[in-house]
């Protein structure tokens, strides 16, 4: 089929296929034009896929807009140089992949640009969850590492996220020096094959011994003893949704000798993810195969992290069906075990000025999105609240600047945890042990999960949460979200789901506003596209455009009014403004 492609977009095509050494991604593009698919070529060229502050992530495809062989060697080549310029020869990296397409040959890549400019590899054979590689990176001392991974995204994506030596991910000026230099890659760019790079010793193939630190560094946080003594009390069913999660979790199983069951049809690691729409274990529909193994195992909690096992979610029994928790919901059980766990409480006192033999100040972190019921259970122990923007490299710089002796825990409302500062990012494997600890503990004195909770909403008052998702794919999308933005800027509601507002931060602008008086502060966070609105009776908005996904997304986290009203009248008249906030949210994006 003759297309008619314009000049501009032509020229870019031309260039791509000089620069790819990709028979697949070459054979793509060829497909893409014989069938006269001027769309697709259109979303594929008009713009250039971009390495932001912490990585890349993109529809796998032939294109500048797209990910490919083409964008990881520059990717790799920038990097590279990057590091050569702060290390020289002495520069090592670790990598890692998940399950996905293409992870395990554009690890390969990477490792083949790295190598051919005299860096030394540490790379994972097989696919290891992103906690491991930031734990990896730590324990050997290397200077940077990589993770092939779109965490939780559809099928059709992958990405790449670059770490510095802490364990995290990049932040400036390491970022932005690694964007520059990627910006002046010049193809074509150098590789040697993999089998060269183990001739010269610079790549070193990890394995079992690797996996059992990490291992040995997860059963640090539990009490391993109390699991095996009362393994017998609690049947868990758990899907790695066609992810990395599995090796680890049944090795854990075998060594604390619980009774794990794993979800059969999603056990083995697949790219195409071919039982869910999205591997993500926010998304209920994920949990489905795994709530019917449970319910005909009889199990008491359903365990499911994502492709790269960074996130964990859960469901608990709660009569003949399950209850999926959110995100929210497990970081505050979470927080109140540990802080009981570790007898916080004690060292608060220290804080408050009881004892005399403080040597640091508890504290725990977590994002400006993340429910206030966690900020109160903190509080309640003494425990100060850290706040960031959503994202674990905004944790763990926290975490740096705070130092680690402190640290109780830290979490994000999008089912990401971190229990344990010897890893820099959020871990669903160490996260899940933790969970199959509180879950056992509370069965031993007779009550479950969700009974916890309702203490913890007893004696801090109920918190609800709820998300809206605007998705926009495309070049088109990012203008629609772009223009949700402004309009939201320039022309702010007055109210939200009945509820007036009185005040308005705008982290892109730096400030907050008084609605009713016109008075500004500065608000003491970096700056950023968040918009939160701030409503009577302590009620927040917060709106925000996804980095890493084509979504804005939409926070409402709300309370009851009255702390000592019945918890079933709490929870419909909070219920009722949720629902109201939710309609008025689709308007705004419909």
């Amino acid at each position: 089929m003759e297309t008619n492609i314009p000049n501009e977009l032509q020229s870019k095509i031309d260039e791509y296929q000089i620069r790819e050494t990709s028979a697949y991604f070459r054979n793509r593009l060829t497909g893409l034009i014989q069938r006269g698919d001027l769309n697709e070529l259109k979303e594929s060229f008009t713009e250039s896929l971009e390495f932001g502050t912490g990585g890349i992530r993109g529809i796998i495809g032939p294109g500048t807009n797209r990910l490919n062989n083409c964008i990881v060697e520059g990717i790799a080549d920038g990097w590279g140089r990057y590091l050569i310029s702060q290390y020289g020869d002495k520069a090592k990296v670790v990598v890692a992949y998940d399950s996905r397409h293409f992870s395990q040959e554009f690890a390969h890549t990477l490792t083949e640009v790295l190598v051919a400019k005299g860096i030394t590899v540490y790379c994972y054979p097989h696919p290891r969850p992103t906690p491991q590689l930031s734990y990896t990176i730590r324990q050997i001392k290397a200077h940077s590492g990589a993770v092939i991974t779109a965490s939780h995204n559809p099928p059709q994506y992958n990405g790449i996220k670059i770490y510095w030596s802490e364990g995290q991910q990049v932040v400036p000026p390491h970022d932005n020096e690694i964007i520059k230099c990627i910006s002046e890659s010049v193809y074509p760019i150098t590789r040697l094959p993999l089998d060269i790079c183990r001739q010269r010793g610079l790549l070193i193939d990890m394995g079992d011994a690797e996996d059992s630190l990490f291992r040995d560094y997860v059963c640090s946080q539990v009490n391993t003893t109390f699991l095996k003594e009362h393994s017998s009390l609690l049947k868990i069913v758990y899907t790695p949704l066609h992810g990395t999660g599995n090796a680890h979790m049944h090795a854990l199983a075998t060594r604390c000798k619980l009774n794990l069951i794993a979800e059969p049809s999603q056990s083995e690691p697949d790219g195409d993810f071919p039982t869910v729409a999205f591997p993500n274990p926010e998304d209920p529909k994920a949990l489905v195969n795994a709530l019917e193994t449970a319910k005909k195992a009889q199990a008491d909690i359903v365990i499911a992290t994502d492709p790269d096992a960074d996130r964990v979610g859960i469901a608990s029994r709660l009569g003949d069906d399950f209850v999926l928790l959110t995100g929210n919901q497990i970081g505050a059980l979470l927080l109140d075990f540990i802080i009981r766990k570790k007898n916080i409480k004690k060292t608060a006192e220290s804080a408050l000025g009881t004892r005399t033999d403080l040597i640091y100040t508890p504290y725990f972190i977590n994002t400006i999105v993340t429910s206030e019921l966690q900020d109160r259970i903190a509080q309640a122990a003494g425990v100060e609240v850290v706040k960031t923007f959503t994202g674990f490299k905004n944790i763990a710089t926290a975490i740096e600047e705070k130092g680690t002796e402190g640290f109780v825990f830290s979490g994000e409302e999008s089912y990401g945890y971190l229990p344990d500062t010897r890893v820099r990012d959020k871990d669903g494997i160490s996260s899940a042990l933790l969970i199959i600890e509180l879950a056992m503990s509370l069965k031993n004195k007779g009550i479950g999960l969700l009974d916890q909770l309702e203490t913890l909403y007893k004696t801090h008052g109920y918190h609800q949460e709820h998300t809206i998702n605007g998705v926009f794919e495309g070049v088109e999308g990012k203008k629609r979200i772009n223009d949700i933005m402004i309009q939201l800027r320039h022309s702010p509601p007055s109210t939200f789901a009945t509820q007036a507002v009185l005040g308005i931060s705008d982290f892109l602008k730096g400030s907050m506003v008084d609605t009713r008086t016109g008075e500004q502060t500065d608000l003491s966070m970096p700056k950023g596209n968040v918009l939160i609105f701030h409503l009577e009776g302590d009620n927040k908005l917060c709106v925000r455009p996804s980095g890493t996904e084509p979504k804005i997304k939409f926070y409402l986290l709300f309370r009851a009014k009255r702390d000592d009203a019945d918890l079933a009248v709490q929870r419909i008249e909070v219920g009722k403004r949720i629902e109201k906030g939710t309609r008025e949210v689709e308007q705004w994006i419909a």
